[in-house]
């Protein structure tokens, strides 16, 4: 019934004979005159049972079924495409439980699906918690003077222009260790415990581009050039960290920082009578000091993360410069607050990513979803707000990272988040026009499909393999689907179904349209 394939056969008489394949998908009955479905497979019909087409009634019963019964649990996703126009409404708790995949070639209409859909559920859910990333910057039209809306714009990055929104600069010691790490990418055996003592001692330091020293000192002895000559200085400073008995700094030093104390730490050697930086030992974390500089020299970067010295801490404030402390602003500056949604003015925060280089989106955006991701985690289970994140253009950064050949693969957090993200409350919606490109545990994870137009064999293979919900009927429909028409499967439906999307007003669109090069060329 899901998936039925016509094969024409000629028999001697010259008349087309068809074999269709059926599959159970449920049972429909009436209660008082009223249709409903059940999705129940186990009841199978009779041998040599008629088969019959459902009328646009059974049609309708089967495409608004679900676990959500009332209305107010439901929206419209669009219009069943066949013999009669049928609203499908689909149940919120069955879309979001489950992560939601929208696919799609370039101007197909992924992008007005999706505004439609967040507007729908704020209409239901005034307390809603949606935080869309947004690469092209084309949101925020469709939710401005919308009703309900409590709209809060961001643009990632340091103000470069009169743009009046918003503007956030991360500072690089908010992202911690956990992010810092998502950045620089050291490999496991020799540069991650550079780093981890780097990163733990930063706040015991004052620095500059140049090199760095001890707070209270007045000498810069730390660099990260692998120098010759004399470093008992440096092995001084080194083991006064150890020891712990450095002064706490009062604010955050230059980034150039952790590039000095992890090479003092790992290439200081004892050869005779004096302390002395090793070639060979240095050679180790070589790699990753020049990540480091190279990050800190890149303009585009420094657009985005604040690699310069905080500011001063406020007297009185008990530890001097906490990480934890650090990232929980961000994250409640960026995600929100992951308590009551009544700690924040918002219900929607468009985070635009204009000013984020794609060599650098993985790694920039990566930091910040490990960041959120290590924050829910520590909270436990079922502590937050429930969150929806919109990931627009996901083929950019939610892919896997090519590491060394002591890592290969860096891990992700947000694969973390598409496995385990039900229990922490999070769904994710995530759009892209390249499938084949998107982390397959991500897209493993995701319940629900959304599949406009797509002509890539390698993008369509995507669609066959990476759900069990996807069927003959989705997978030959896709090459041939008109703009704004999509064909949509998993658990908000309980077969797949082609359906037309609806249009939205223009005033509450994304800005997102076609240019037309004949009427501008024309002026």
């Amino acid at each position: 019934m899901t998936d039925v394939a016509a094969h024409p056969r000629y028999s001697k008489s010259k008349e087309v004979v068809r074999t269709l394949q059926a599959y159970t998908i449920g049972n429909v009955s009436r209660s008082n005159s009223r249709l409903s479905f059940d999705p129940d497979r186990s009841v199978l019909p009779a041998l040599g049972a008629q088969a019959v087409g459902l009328t646009s009634a059974e049609l309708a019963a089967v495409l608004c079924s679900g676990r959500a019964s009332e209305p107010s649990e439901r929206i419209v996703i669009g219009d069943a495409i066949g013999a009669a126009t049928i609203p499908v409404t689909v149940g919120i708790d069955a879309l979001l439980t489950r992560h939601t995949a929208v696919l799609g070639s370039s101007g197909q209409g992924k992008t007005h699906f999706v505004a439609s859909v967040l507007q729908k559920l704020l209409e239901k859910g005034p307390n809603a918690r949606i935080v869309i990333f947004d690469i092209h910057d084309e949101y925020a039209n469709a939710f401005n003077s919308l009703p309900g809306v409590r709209l809060k714009e961001t643009v990632l990055g340091q103000k470069l222009n009169n743009d009046p929104r918003a503007h956030y600069h991360i500072p690089y010691y908010a992202l911690g260790l956990t992010g810092l790490s998502r950045l620089i990418l050291p490999s496991e055996r020799t540069q991650r415990p550079a780093l981890n003592f780097a990163v733990d001692k930063l706040r015991y330091v004052s620095g500059s581009m140049g090199g760095s020293k001890l707070v209270g000192h007045q000498q810069e002895v730390l660099f990260d050039d692998g120098r010759p000559g004399n470093a008992n200085s440096a092995n001084a400073a080194i083991q006064t960290l150890k020891d712990g008995t450095a002064d706490g700094a009062s604010q955050w030093p230059h980034m150039s920082s952790i590039g000095h104390l992890a090479a003092e730490w790992s290439c200081l050697k004892y050869d005779r009578g004096n302390w002395v930086r090793d070639g060979w030992l240095y050679n180790n974390v070589q790699t990753m000091l020049r990540r480091i500089s190279r990050l800190i020299r890149d303009e585009q970067f420094r657009k985005i993360i604040n690699v310069e010295p905080s500011g001063f801490a406020e007297a009185g404030f008990i530890p001097p410069l906490s990480y934890e402390a650090e990232a929980q602003k961000l994250v409640s500056d960026l995600f929100g607050s992951l308590g009551s949604p009544t700690h924040n003015d918002w219900n929607v925060h468009i985070v635009c990513l204009k000013n984020l280089t794609n060599d650098l989106m993985p790694y920039v955006l990566g930091s910040l979803l490990e960041l959120y991701a290590e924050q829910l985690f520590a909270r436990g289970p079922g502590q937050t707000h429930p969150t929806l994140l919109v990931l627009e253009e996901a083929q950019h950064y939610l892919r896997q990272i090519p590491g060394d050949t002591d890592t290969g693969l860096h891990s992700l957090a947000y694969e973390r988040l598409a496995r385990e993200g039900r229990k922490f409350q999070v769904s994710m919606l995530i759009s892209t026009q390249r499938p084949s490109e998107v982390s397959p545990t991500v897209l493993a994870q995701c319940g629900t499909w959304a599949v406009f137009r797509l002509t890539n064999d390698r993008d369509q293979s995507v669609i066959a393999s990476g759900s069990e919900k996807a069927n003959r009927y989705a997978t030959t429909e896709v090459p041939g689907l008109a703009r704004g028409q999509m064909v949509m499967f998993g658990d908000a439906l309980p077969l797949a179904t082609k359906i037309a999307v609806k249009a939205l007003p223009s005033e509450h669109a994304p800005t997102s349209s076609d240019a037309s090069f004949a009427n501008a060329w024309s002026k």
